[in-house]
């Protein structure tokens, strides 16, 4: 049952010695990671080798073999707090559409609070799309999001993260399926957020994304590589 108090995030989130098994699979093993507030941090590592299911862990999503984690100093359970989700924002790879409003896809409430859906959507760049839009914010998108690019998709799930006011920016993959030009402007936008939120993400795409800390992810074990 979640229902541990979880600690704020002003200053940082420090994971040690976490290990997660699958099917009694070493997947994650003794990582240990520090997420100081506001800072970019990036993993790297080849297909198949957990960086999804670390970034679960981390938020909380999955239960972890063992491992401890401290927020501003004090130690707590990301999986069995009731309100650590809170303090996440969570895009992962492919970003599930419904066919209801533009509004509710954002912000999954039936009466949102506008301030926060405008910030949201202003933060990640979607102001153009929804003015060209014929009934704006109160746009149905269609079943699956039909006719949304994938540069929009991805930007709707920012927004979605961005609209809880996160603490902890969590990105999977994000530019994986999207063309260089789009893939960039997206990475702009979540750069220009470092210093309000502290943004995490994994990705393939070693070279080109740059990040405060870039760890590698390989056979289980997390390696600090030098700053890129």
């Amino acid at each position: 049952e979640r229902n541990e108090l979880c600690p704020t995030f002003a200053s940082k989130y420090e994971i040690e010695n976490l290990n997660f098994n699958f099917k009694n699979k070493e997947v994650i093993k003794n990582c240990s990671l520090t997420i100081n507030f506001g800072e970019i941090i990036k993993i790297i590592g080849p297909s198949g080798s957990g960086k999804s299911t670390l970034l679960d862990v981390i938020a909380g999503i999955l239960p972890p073999e063992k491992g401890k984690f401290i927020m501003d100093g004090k130690e707590f359970s990301p999986y069995l707090s009731r309100d650590f989700s809170s303090l996440v924002g969570y895009v992962p790879q492919f970003i599930s559409l419904i066919d209801e409003s533009l509004s509710y896809n954002i912000t999954l409430e039936i009466n949102p609070d506008k301030d926060k859906l405008w910030n949201a959507i202003r933060k990640s760049q979607l102001t153009k799309f929804v003015k060209n839009l014929a009934y704006g914010m109160d746009t149905r998108l269609g079943e699956g999001g039909e006719g949304i690019s994938g540069g929009q998709r991805q930007r709707i799930g920012i927004a979605r993260a961005l609209y809880r006011k996160p603490s902890l920016l969590i990105l999977d993959e994000v530019t994986s399926s999207l063309d260089n030009k789009t893939s960039s402007e997206i990475m702009n936008q979540i750069y220009s957020m470092r210093g309000e939120v502290s943004i995490l993400f994994v990705t393939h795409n070693s070279n080109t994304l740059k990040a405060d800390k870039t760890y590698l992810l390989n056979k289980g074990k997390l390696i600090r590589k030098n700053k890129i």
